[in-house]
């Protein structure tokens, strides 16, 4: 039979709440009263965050600590950032892109998101196809890619966050997309414009809006540049997010070539005379980039005048040369609306 503990007298005048507390706690300084604390005050399975608590008593509770007190680690990315360069998406396979949102992640509470952000771009203006990775917040897992019909150096960054809030270290990238094609024309405006400018892509002595002699919305596929095979044809794409919340985004358009035809053809940008001016007599801006087997051949901007159009140059397709108009060489030029 063992032996009771005895206290020492107590020094208050209030010995029955003294003789409850030791039923409860145990005796100041005894070995049972040390196990109720970590030795400093701290109580069992406090669950504060600066616990430093140990052993089974502390157990894992519903704050999300682990079996030895400590709390589970932050969401953090396992892989560094990709390799590249990634094709721009003229004409390229999705595959060839970074899926940020399924990037691999360890730790980290229940479901995890990925926030992405676009720190830099190559393009004052931005870029529909990419800019609406700009504040976006995804569940991991999801295949969204990080897509460009731009070429250039992109500065991106993700981070990781699980369902409790806790944040991973920002994984930050830099990008580099390229052109493979043999032709890519780029084309982009200035997002506060919010008129319509069209490309055209005229075949040397032919006429604008015509079906045999134009690629441009109204005839947006040419079959026949000169060569033969499955690649002898040119297309214009158009990109246009749609939706003002990505303000990194804006309206742009494009045309590419597998392979380079044998054909002259004249490069020109068409304003609709629908939108308005950046100030009194001042037109907003429009660049255009050229591509020629992957290599930059012109890049320029040109604030176009209301109803006119701007002649880029003339690509020589056959020697993979581009011969540059005057420049500000603006033509007034009556559109029937449709392709003839």
């Amino acid at each position: 039979m063992s032996q009771p503990i005895a206290c020492p007298p107590a020094q208050s005048g209030w010995p029955a709440l003294f003789l409850l507390l030791f039923v409860v706690v145990g005796c100041p300084g005894s070995p049972r009263s040390k196990a109720a604390g970590d030795g400093q005050g701290q109580a069992v399975g406090g669950g504060g965050e600066d616990s430093d608590t140990t052993g089974s008593e502390a157990g894992a509770s519903d704050t999300g600590r682990t079996d030895f007190g400590a709390p589970p680690s932050p969401p953090e990315f396992s892989a560094p950032c990709p390799v590249g360069p990634f094709f721009a998406l003229s004409g390229s396979a999705w595959e060839d892109f970074w899926r940020p949102a399924s990037h691999p992640v360890e730790g980290g509470t229940g479901r995890i998101f990925i926030e992405t952000a676009i720190l830099e771009m190559p393009l004052e203006w931005g870029s529909s196809a990419f800019g609406i990775w700009d504040g976006r917040r995804l569940p991991h897992g999801r295949p969204d890619s990080f897509v460009s019909t731009r070429a250039g150096w992109f500065r991106v960054a993700a981070t990781p966050v699980d369902e409790t809030g806790r944040r991973g270290e920002t994984l930050v990238c830099d990008l580099e997309y390229v052109h493979t094609n043999g032709i890519v024309v780029e084309m982009g405006t200035d997002p506060l414009f919010l008129g319509d400018r069209e490309l055209h892509f005229v075949q040397e002595g032919g006429a604008m809006f015509s079906i045999d002699d134009d690629l441009c919305w109204c005839n947006p596929q040419v079959d026949d540049t000169g060569l033969v095979g499955d690649d002898d044809f040119l297309s214009l794409f158009e990109w246009d997010s749609g939706r003002p919340e990505f303000p990194m985004s804006q309206e742009e358009g494009g045309i590419f070539g597998v392979s380079l035809g044998l054909q002259r053809r004249e490069l020109v940008v068409l304003d609709n005379g629908d939108g308005e001016l950046a100030e009194s007599g001042l037109p907003f801006e429009t660049e255009v980039r050229i591509y020629l087997q992957g290599t930059l051949a012109f890049a320029g901007r040109a604030a176009i005048p209301p109803g006119e159009s701007w002649t880029v140059g003339l690509v020589d397709m056959e020697r993979a040369a581009f011969e540059p108009a005057t420049a500000d060489d603006f033509r007034t030029v009556e559109s029937p609306g449709t392709c003839r």
